[in-house]
Parts: C-alpha cells; sequence; structure tokens
C-alpha cells in the first residue's frame, strides 16, 4: 500500500527554506516531463523527491526550522 501525502503551504511537510539545485539540462527536461504528466508543478515535484528521499533514509530534524538540505557551491 502506498501513502499519499498533500504538499504545500498548509502541510506539516512544509519548509519554508529555499534549498538550490544545480541540474543539467536534460534533468531539467525530465522532471518538466513528469510534472507535465502528473498536472502538478515542477516545485511539488522537486518537494515530493526530496521527501521520499528523506523517508527513505529515515532522516528526521531535530528542529523543523533548520534548512534540511544545502549545497554551497
Amino acid at each position: 500500500m502506498t501513502k499519499k501525502r498533500q504538499f504545500g503551504r498548509g502541510s506539516s511537510l512544509f519548509y519554508p527554506e529555499r534549498v538550490t539545485f544545480r541540474l543539467t539540462s536534460q534533468d531539467a527536461d525530465r522532471l518538466q516531463s513528469i510534472a507535465r504528466h502528473e498536472s502538478i508543478a515542477v516545485s511539488a515535484l522537486v518537494r515530493h523527491l526530496v521527501v521520499r528521499f528523506l523517508d527513505e533514509r529515515q532522516f528526521t530534524p531535530r528542529d523543523p526550522g533548520l534548512t534540511v538540505l544545502s549545497h554551497d557551491d
């Protein structure tokens, strides 16, 4: 059985921090294609993928106000 989650401002999974990802144009095109197929925004798709990634690793932030992921390049 697959769990379904709602994402957005009303969700307990919403983190107001901004996370920046650098993607190849091919990866960006793939994300846009998937989002278009699922009729969702790319940002919602990325949030979903990040949450799944964290769930798979059983990551639980100590403080919901902390930045969950950051990449400084």
